[in-house]
């Protein structure tokens, strides 16, 4: 009943969005350059699980007869949150012609000192030369690297070390951020999954040489991929091929259980010669992270397929169906990192992060190791790259700056996976040592870890 009763009332959040933008109210531009960042996707409700389903959002550069459009630039300046940009709902059913949306060994895999090679892009991907500047926002405040001493293991030009002590995550790395965009791939049973691809690259014109592991970045529901453009910027910048997609269904009636099972579909591509990458991506050190609905997919996605080796979890909610925490953790079997809030576990009509569905309930029922950071003063939309977004009014607002919240959550994610999928101890830093417990101290975050 609880979940039929969060089903109509986010049904009817969704009608009187709508409703609100035909008689005349706010509309979105829409988004036409992938590198511009988009806004919210398909319209009319909030990231809060209440639904069925995640957004179908539209693609942002695909071509008028819906053909794969590769086209790749060198990232801009994601520090600031974008510009808002209306995606396309697609529908559940995509034709395959137009389809609108669609272990970890310890080898070094980070970013090597890349030199410029051949381009490693699809056959039809045309490249546009030019310097990149992807630095995310990093204001949170004075989290400058500790001295610890310890060796970076991200490899042979990390970047960001200041002469022996932990490299600086808050900023730029590296590599600059080289995206292609609106890549489709079959999800089967005539769907497809649309991704941007976030590669390492020395110019900001040519893949780096690899291998680096792959990180999967999923959205929370009605949110486009366009909206998690900074976090796979900064993870390329620091030595990891970033993939945010698109499902290949939409509305109330997704299926949770299989848009995870169609993680596979793009681990599959990523090694394969079509995509450009393969010895480019290290297949053995495959990541998830995602937001709210992502968040709950990706840690199913990884209990489906073992090639998943760490997860994410930006303020995961495990709202309808499958329930997976507490019902499916036990097979849940690789480190977690889950970030969260606690502002929206309650609400007089709708909470966007119910206390007994939130993040807190899948690192309880997770195995070890798992670290747990809770934000104070963040509110649920604050992980989006634009949380002014119409439908991200839903949620309540918090009282920190959305800039800190997503600075800190991907520097802290980074670390979860140079940690996790390559060895390296000087992470501790983020996680559990003198860098995060200044934000502790400063009354800034919750540390739990097991």
């Amino acid at each position: 009943m609880i979940h039929r009763a969060r089903h109509w009332m986010s049904t009817l959040l969704t009608v009187c969005a709508l409703l609100v933008t035909a008689c005349g109210g706010t509309s979105l531009p829409a988004v036409g350059d992938p590198g511009v960042d988009g806004g919210s996707g398909a319209s009319g409700n909030t990231d809060a699980q209440t639904g069925d389903g995640a957004s179908q959002p539209g693609d942002a550069a695909s071509s008028p007869d819906g053909a794969t459009s590769t086209d790749a630039k060198p990232a801009e300046d994601s520090g600031t949150a974008p510009d808002t940009g209306e995606n396309d709902a697609g529908a559940a059913d995509v034709e395959p012609a137009d389809a609108g949306s669609p272990d970890s060994a310890p080898t070094d895999a980070g970013p090597a000192d890349i030199g410029g090679p051949a381009d490693n892009a699809p056959a039809d991907a045309s490249v546009d030369a030019g310097p990149a500047d992807t630095g995310p926002d990093s204001s949170v405040a004075d989290n400058s690297p500790a001295d610890t001493g310890a060796s970076d293991s991200g490899g042979s030009d990390s970047g960001g070390n200041d002469g022996g002590g932990t490299v600086d995550l808050n900023g730029k790395g590296p590599n600059q951020a080289l995206l292609r965009d609106d890549i489709k791939v079959s999800a089967g049973a005539r769907r497809n999954i649309t991704l941007t691809v976030c590669i390492p690259s020395s110019d900001g014109k040519n893949a780096g040489p690899g291998p680096y592991p792959l990180l999967i970045i999923s959205p929370g529901f009605q949110m486009g991929r366009e909206q998690y453009k900074s976090y796979c910027q900064h993870a390329a910048e620091w030595g990891f091929v970033a993939v945010t997609q698109t499902y290949s269904q939409s509305g109330f009636t997704i299926d949770h259980d299989a848009i995870a099972g169609e993680f596979k579909f793009i681990i599959d591509w990523a090694g394969a010669n079509a995509s450009g990458l393969n010895g480019i991506v290290d297949l053995n050190k495959v990541a998830a992270a995602g937001h709210s609905l992502g968040g709950k997919l990706s840690i199913l996605a990884a209990i489906k397929d073992a090639r998943i080796k760490a997860v994410a979890g930006w303020d995961p909610v495990d709202a309808n169906r499958p329930s997976v925490t507490p019902e499916q953790m036990p097979n849940f079997k690789v480190p977690l990192m889950a970030l969260g809030e606690t502002l929206d576990s309650a609400g007089s009509f709708q909470a966007c992060a119910p206390a007994a569905d939130n993040y807190t309930q899948y690192y309880d029922k997770a195995g070890s190791p798992a670290w747990e950071i809770t934000i104070n003063g963040a509110d649920h939309m604050d992980w989006v790259d634009n949380p002014s977004c119409p439908v991200c009014g839903f949620c309540k607002k918090g009282t920190l700056d959305d800039k800190d919240v997503k600075s800190l959550s991907r520097r802290t994610t980074i670390a979860f996976l140079r940690k996790t999928l390559l060895g390296d101890n000087s992470m501790d830093a983020y996680l559990t040592g003198d860098i995060i417990k200044q934000d502790e101290s400063k009354g800034l975050v919750k540390l739990r870890n097991k």
